[in-house]
């Protein structure tokens, strides 16, 4: 939840500069890509990923 709102503050703050505003919306697919690995392990939903 934290890398998330950082990361839309900081394409709110860097309307400018094209390439410092990629690097927000990086943090932001972190975020989501962590959500769904915490997701899946609360669920116990990983038996068919290798190990």
């Amino acid at each position: 939840m934290i890398i998330s709102i950082s990361g839309m503050r900081g394409i709110l703050l860097n309307k400018r500069h094209i390439p410092i505003m990629s690097m927000p919306i990086e943090s932001m697919l972190l975020a989501v890509n962590s959500n769904f690995l915490v997701s899946s392990f609360l669920l116990q939903d990983m038996k068919n990923c290798p190990t």
